[in-house]
């Protein structure tokens, strides 16, 4: 609140001072396993602060800022950018080097014509394990990216990195259902990253990316088609055998924030077949609010008339609100 350069320096030197972040966690809250999945109090209050005080001086903290972020999965994801992405992307856009940046998450995601920076590189490759798996290096990449990447003129790079991504063979867990779980294990890697560049398409909303979401919507990609894990299993959370993140369902979210009406038939036939994902079809009903089209009514309606499944069906029910608004 007193926003003086003196009390910016004071707050970027402190933070420059700090220790990783997992240890601070550790000292608050917490097991042990899950000390990677939630952000710092100290690192979070002064984030907050520079951010409050439009600090632009922030250039030589970048990689603290980055290395402060919560990698792990096993916390409560949302499509969306949470508040300490958003905090982080925010400042780290007015440090200067915000540019700089995203070419290295871009390098780092394969693209031959962006440069990393080292610093940023080294930043973005460390990352904290948990229960739920240590993040690769391109999938911190990818969520820095959705962080901090806000400018449209990226978005034909970033759509060209999702469908690089898109492209590779997918990952089948060796995690078989029932069996013991582990502490160190590893992560969907192409998931994650589809996931986290699925929300930088979305942050970006630019009517470009809709056909390539779109794509990611078909139906031959359904959850299921590995199977179905046992509802009284623990490992239930793995979201059938392709297990989290469900990146079809960013990319249903990502659809409704550029709000293109295109999206409209794909998204009804998303709800309508049961072997999508949970995530994948509420949010593809959600979308279907966001998009907001009055002419949707009929057909959201009559399929939330007898949706067998109740928070999808009440996703639905808003989406319909929603829409009559702009009748």
């Amino acid at each position: 609140w007193i926003g003086t350069p003196e009390a910016e320096t004071v707050l970027i030197d402190t933070f420059a001072r700090l220790g990783n972040y997992v240890d601070y966690v550790g000292w608050y809250s917490d097991h042990p396993a899950l000390y990677a999945c939630h952000s710092s109090p100290v690192h979070a209050r002064i984030i907050e602060a520079l951010d409050r005080m439009g600090a632009t001086n922030a250039g030589p903290i970048v990689p603290h800022i980055i290395r402060s972020l919560p990698t792990d999965p096993d916390r409560a994801l949302f499509l969306e950018t949470d508040t300490y992405e958003m905090l982080v992307g925010r400042v780290i856009r007015r440090s200067g080097r915000g540019d700089e940046l995203i070419e290295t998450c871009l390098a780092m995601l394969g693209n031959p014509d962006m440069t990393a920076s080292a610093d940023l590189q080294e930043a973005l490759e460390t990352t904290f394990n948990a229960w739920a798996g240590q993040p690769e290096a391109d999938n911190r990449a990818a969520q820095i990216l959705a962080s901090v990447c806000r400018d449209s003129r990226y978005e034909p790079v970033v759509r060209e990195a999702y469908e690089r991504y898109r492209a590779k063979p997918n990952e089948v867990l060796d995690r078989a259902l029932g069996a013991v779980r582990e502490f160190n294990v590893s992560m969907p890697q192409r998931h994650w990253v589809l996931f986290y560049l699925g929300r930088a398409l979305g942050n970006l909303g630019d009517a470009a990316s809709v056909d390539t979401l779109l794509a990611s919507l078909a139906p031959e990609l359904n959850e299921a088609r590995y199977g179905r894990p046992n509802p009284a299993h623990s490992n239930v959370h793995l979201l059938q055998l392709e297990a989290t993140p469900c990146w079809r369902g960013a990319a249903a979210w990502a659809l409704g924030r550029i709000g293109d009406e295109r999206a409209i038939p794909t998204l009804l036939e998303v709800i309508a077949n049961l072997d999508n994902a949970v995530d994948t079809r509420y949010a593809a009903a959600e979308a279907l609010g966001d998009i907001g089209a009055p002419e949707s009514i009929p057909a959201i309606q009559a399929l939330a008339a007898d949706y067998p499944e109740v928070s999808t069906r009440r996703a639905l029910l808003e989406s319909v609100q929603a829409c009559e608004v702009n009748q």
